[in-house]
């Protein structure tokens, strides 16, 4: 493993190195997060940042492609979520309560903000119908989530009692709405700021996301329960892997069968299955906050599906399936018009113009 590999998958590498330290000093853990006071100060940072980083000046300016747009958000927060919870139904008796919830969690969770535009783009897809749809889901997401995790947890009989989940929600208000509200209205005063250090705030939220995983995990650590649950997490991961490549087969199917452009159909891929981690922590960690035992577990499922997804894209970039896609350009659409356009230099963009273009 070289250094160049560690700093540019230094997220992974530090995600298995909090869930160590948390394992092992947990004690220390708890001792600097009396009362999870550390852990929501986190929270109300990576949300301020968050606020500050989101480029929501593009959904404004995002009017075209409104099919895409449409599909694109019932994909991620209507048909994932229901998918999820037919499928798992089966597996109630085999995946331990508090993993379950975590693969709950995950299903109501919006797209990624940035990995999923790197893979866009790459592939040559639409990359500013990926920008707007990953902004929009993670703006009404913030709303959404909450709610349909309370939803889907009535339908299961683990519902929370009607003024702990009133508590939850108020709670997620303090530390995710009035921080992403302000960090918004900042932006407007910073906007070249916050592109310009885009990277810089992206890595810093990205530390920030890292110091949650390792409080969680040492307040967790002090439960009975937790040691015996990670045994039983094999099964959940093979689950969750499964159900990632059927998503991807799944956005492929509707993005043809919509007789999307292929352009949109990369996209769609790329943009409907993936979910966001640093939505997801402190979504989970708020959500959960007075249940360390299922906080420390729900958590695992979303870290393990973040490292297998940008596994599984990176992959998919490479496949000879996805350069094909890249070559058909609609081919039926575009040739009667460089046939009236009559001039023989007027062809088909190649991938590799595709690549360029990107």
């Amino acid at each position: 493993m070289s250094l160049a590999w560690v700093r540019r998958n230094w997220f992974v590498v530090g995600i298995l190195a909090a869930l160590i330290l948390g394992l092992v000093f947990s004690e220390f853990g708890v001792r600097i997060n009396p009362g999870g006071a550390a852990n929501r100060v986190i929270i109300v940072t990576i949300f301020l940042l968050s606020g500050f980083r989101l480029p929501t000046e593009t959904i404004a300016g995002g009017l075209k492609g409104v099919k895409l747009h449409l599909v694109l958000q019932l994909f991620i927060f209507v048909l994932v979520p229901l998918l999820i919870y037919a499928v798992i139904t089966p597996f109630h008796g085999w995946f331990d309560p508090n993993i379950v919830l975590g693969i709950y969690a995950l299903s109501v969770l919006p797209t990624t903000t940035s990995s999923c535009i790197v893979f866009i783009q790459r592939s040559g897809g639409n990359t500013f119908g990926g920008m707007f749809n990953s902004a929009l889901a993670n703006t009404a997401g913030v709303f959404i989530s909450p709610l349909l995790l309370s939803v889907i947890l009535q339908q299961t009989g683990q519902a929370i009692p009607t003024e702990e989940l009133l508590a939850i929600l108020r709670n997620l208000a303090l530390t995710m709405l009035v921080p992403i509200t302000i960090g918004q209205i900042a932006r407007q005063f910073a906007r070249g700021f916050a592109s310009r250090h885009q990277g810089v705030l992206a890595d810093l939220g990205g530390v920030l996301i890292l110091c949650i995983v390792y409080l969680a995990f040492s307040r967790a650590t002090e439960t009975p329960e937790f040691a015996r649950n990670l045994g039983r997490l094999a099964l959940p991961f093979v689950f969750l892997a499964a159900a990632h490549w059927i998503l991807l087969l799944t956005a492929y199917v509707i993005g043809r069968g919509l007789k999307f452009s292929v352009q949109d159909r990369i996209t769609l891929m790329f943009a409907a299955p993936q979910k966001t981690l640093p939505m997801g922590v402190p979504l989970l960690s708020a959500y959960f906050h007075n249940r360390p035992d299922v906080l420390g577990i729900a958590l695992l499922p979303l870290i393990f599906y973040h490292s297998f997804q940008l596994f599984s894209a990176g992959i998919l970039t490479s496949l000879p399936f996805m350069r094909r896609l890249m070559n058909y350009t609609d081919s039926a659409r575009f040739q009667p018009q460089a046939a009236r356009a009559a001039a023989a230099s007027s062809t088909i963009p190649s991938s590799s113009d595709v690549d360029r273009k990107t």
